[in-house]
């Protein structure tokens, strides 16, 4: 009578490991979705925070008579662009561009002279160019609205 010697060793056979490899792969896929969205979400707040400061900084500076001259915002796709001066000049050596972080952009804009420029008064602070800019992003549904009043002063809606 012969008899066979098995040899075992110690560890996890092929599909034991593709098992794991599957269930790790699920709750990895599980937990992006929602890690994805909150970034997207913090990308949009963000922006609309620096939107809200640039617009303040331009009033600010214009009733300060900084360089007694006025200053403005230019709404871009991606961007914003603060300027100084009555005309916004595309490429001008004095303009400070900020680009928004990530997948946010300009959606729409709703002014009162239905251009992309938001000029203020010296004397008062005030715009002719008041209504509601809407920040939006490319991976989600998200917006952000921010009113700008006739006063000059901006908020979050």
């Amino acid at each position: 009578m012969r008899r066979f010697l098995y040899i075992t060793f110690p560890g996890f056979t092929l599909i034991e490991l593709l098992i794991v490899f599957a269930v790790l792969g699920i709750m990895g896929t599980l937990v992006m979705g929602p890690l994805a969205r909150s970034r997207d979400e913090q990308s949009l707040s963000s922006s609309l925070e620096m939107t809200l400061a640039l617009l303040g900084e331009a009033r600010f500076k214009t009733l300060a008579s900084e360089g007694d001259t006025r200053y403005g915002i230019y709404l871009g796709g991606t961007s914003i662009t603060l300027f100084r001066g009555s005309v916004y000049v595309s490429g001008a050596s004095d303009n400070t561009v900020h680009s928004f972080s990530g997948t946010t952009y300009i959606a729409t804009t709703s002014l009162a002279s239905g251009t992309s420029t938001i000029l203020f008064n010296r004397l008062s602070g005030g715009t002719d160019n008041y209504g509601i800019v809407t920040l939006g992003n490319t991976t989600s549904s998200s917006t952000r609205q921010i009113k700008i009043e006739k006063t000059g002063f901006s908020s979050s809606e």
